[in-house]
């Protein structure tokens, strides 16, 4: 089954700068069943993105945060499968920007990847205006529309909603020292197994709401209503809600 792709979606073929590469889908990329996971999906995004503004010559090119990101599955790639990656701003703000990702295998996988990414200053950590050079390589395949960085999932989980324990572990950090956007994609593909549920026609909205300090104890709620799974990710000292998700199989 074919998922509905998202509005934020732009043509691949459109106008202004395309960086496209390929990669090898890997033994540590996939699950048992032979499916490319989430959280592999999420490392390719990235990589692709910093790959794409290093080519670019934007020594700002790590200064950014993710804040949310929406994956469509149509076919689920698979080991050795080779991508063609595909990436382009797909919107603009005054201090974040959209980027797209498309993967498409030599076997008939196809993943999209659409996110909202927030330039930061380095020292200070707060949103920092995008430079000129930024928008000299980018605004053109932007086509004019602007990207928000506003979050839609409900920020705190029923009280019926189940619960597991999830700890983010040090393997989970980057080279900045935070937990990296990708190790959020982990629980979820958890959840994805204790369910049965196949990546294919999926589509999942992951929203990050609130950085996670180091060593974090984390608890996952989560509640499963038809074909729409929804997630919170809650640090359990704080109680702060760190993450959410939404999970949909059309």
């Amino acid at each position: 089954m074919t998922p509905k792709i998202p509005e934020e979606f732009l043509p691949v073929d459109g106008p202004g700068r395309r960086f496209v590469t390929e990669r090898i889908v890997r033994l540590g990329d996939v699950d048992p069943a032979n499916q490319l996971r989430f959280d592999a999906i999420g490392r390719y995004a990235q990589d692709l993105a910093n790959d794409d503004a290093l080519d670019a010559g934007l020594e700002e090119s790590l200064n950014f945060v993710v804040r949310k990101t929406v994956v469509v599955i149509e076919t689920p790639p698979t080991f050795r499968e080779r991508l063609s990656c595909t990436t382009f701003c797909n919107g603009v703000g005054g201090r974040w920007a959209g980027r797209q990702s498309v993967f498409v295998g030599s076997d008939g996988g196809r993943v999209n990847v659409s996110a909202v990414w927030v330039h930061v200053d380095p020292d200070s950590g707060r949103p920092k205006k995008l430079s000129d050079i930024f928008y000299d390589h980018y605004s053109e395949s932007a086509q004019g529309r602007k990207a928000s960085i506003k979050l839609a999932h409900d920020q705190t989980a029923p009280a019926n909603a189940a619960m597991v324990s999830w700890p983010f572990r040090w393997a989970d950090l980057d080279l900045l020292g935070h937990v990296n956007n990708a190790a959020y994609w982990r629980p979820i593909e958890q959840l994805l197994s204790d369910h049965g549920m196949s990546r294919a026609g999926m589509s999942v909205e992951l929203e990050y709401r609130n950085p996670t300090p180091p060593d974090t104890i984390a608890s996952v709620s989560f509640q499963l209503e038809g074909s729409l799974l929804s997630i919170w990710i809650i640090d359990d000292q704080t109680e702060t809600t760190l993450a959410t998700a939404r999970v949909r199989i059309d």
